[in-house]
Parts: C-alpha cells; structure tokens; sequence
C-alpha cells in the first residue's frame, strides 16, 4: 500500500468564522490532499463559513454516531440477556420459528 502524502494545516477558527466565537484554544491537523480538498469544497460552496466549522461539524457527526452505536450496544446485550434467560426456563422456540420471525423482520426492513 502506498502511503498518502499527508500535510499539516492550521484552520483558525476566526477565519471566516460567522458566529464569531472566540476559541478556547488552537490545533494543528493532519489532513491528506483528499481530505483538504474536501474541507475546502465545503467551505467554497458557502455551506459552511469556515475550516473550523466543517471540522465541528464532522466531530458532531461522529459524536451522533458513536451514540448510536452504544445505544444499539446496550440494546444488544440486554437483548441477549433476556434470550439466555428464556433459555434457561426453557422457553426456547423452534427453529423454522425462529427462520420464519427472521425472514418476516428482514423483509419489513426492504419495504
């Protein structure tokens, strides 16, 4: 695999910054050309009014998902919970049951 030149910009967020806060503090961020450009590109088209902005808004994002995905974690595992302890009284259902409840949600989520 061949590495990516990657290159280190500064983005303050005074620069064009349109709700005009002042910054707790600054950093320094390793983008790749792609990533740049991308940043960029958002900034350019007048979506958002500065580099910091596109960068918060991309952590916000990734902040969201994280939530999510601990979210369907927890729901997950207290799933599992409740399917050991059916099995532990024994109140276990066939597998065609099982097959034909999975094809049924499978087929909900394709509509």
């Amino acid at each position: 695999m061949v590495a990516k030149y990657r290159k280190s910009v500064r983005y303050s967020q005074f620069e064009g910054d349109v709700v005009g806060r002042v910054p707790d503090h600054f950093m320094n961020l390793t983008l790749s050309s792609e990533l740049e450009a991308f940043v960029r590109q958002k900034v350019e088209s007048g979506q958002y009014g500065s580099f910091a902005q596109v960068i918060e808004d991309g952590l916000l994002l990734l902040e969201e998902r994280d939530h999510v995905m601990g979210l369907r974690r927890e729901r997950l595992l207290h799933e599992l919970a409740a399917g050991v302890d059916q099995a532990n009284s024994h109140q276990l259902i066939g597998a065609a049951d099982v097959y034909r409840g999975l094809a049924d949600k499978s087929n909900s989520y394709n509509e």
